[in-house]
């Protein structure tokens, strides 16, 4: 079909050249968007908001003429969705395991054997026996001794509060990071 629109006709805000442009663009948005390995509902959300997106620019005006095609504009938009649906997922991975990790009780004590556990748990359990023993000292003095940075600075010999603060960042950093990267 190729239908190719100009700025004044999307301008009128008729749902029938948008309805148009959604199946015209649609099979070939899908086959681009699989590239990101995605599911077909996470692809369908984006396309959607895509359109949403170009259709309230033209509205707007803040696109006023087109220096490409409108499916290359239409796929632009469609990418940056598409990456910010991985930020949002990135974001609540690290919620998830720093609530995992936060919640955990006695993490270095955790038996081996133990069948109950959920699989994020596992995951955590896992990453915090990979974690060095010093890392692990201080996440556990925090997290299940409830041991304040002052605390912690004392009991581990560390120059001041600030070392402790960033040495137990570093260690959160890399357990997080341990863990969405099992994920």
């Amino acid at each position: 079909m190729n239908t190719n629109f100009s700025i004044e006709d999307l301008r009128t805000g008729n749902n029938k050249i948008y309805s148009l442009l959604y199946k015209e663009n649609k099979d070939t948005f899908y086959s681009y968007a699989r590239k990101f390995t995605i599911s077909e509902d996470e692809i369908e959300e984006v396309y959607q908001e895509a359109l949403i997106a170009f259709y309230e620019n033209i509205a707007e005006g803040k696109l006023t003429s087109f220096e490409s095609s409108i499916k290359t504009y239409l796929f632009s938009i469609g990418k940056h969705k598409i990456y910010e649906l991985f930020r949002r997922k990135k974001k609540v991975a690290h919620t998830i395991a720093l609530e995992q990790i936060e919640n955990i009780e006695n993490l270095a004590h955790w038996n081996l054997e133990e069948s109950f556990l959920s699989e994020q748990q596992e995951k955590v359990k896992t990453a915090f026996k990979s974690l060095g023993k010093r890392c692990q000292r201080i996440l556990e003095l925090f997290y299940t001794e409830n041991k304040s940075i002052k605390e912690i600075m004392h009991l581990e010999n560390y120059e001041n509060e600030n070392t402790v603060k960033a040495q137990k960042s570093r260690c959160m950093k890399s357990l997080r990071e341990m863990i969405t990267n099992k994920s």
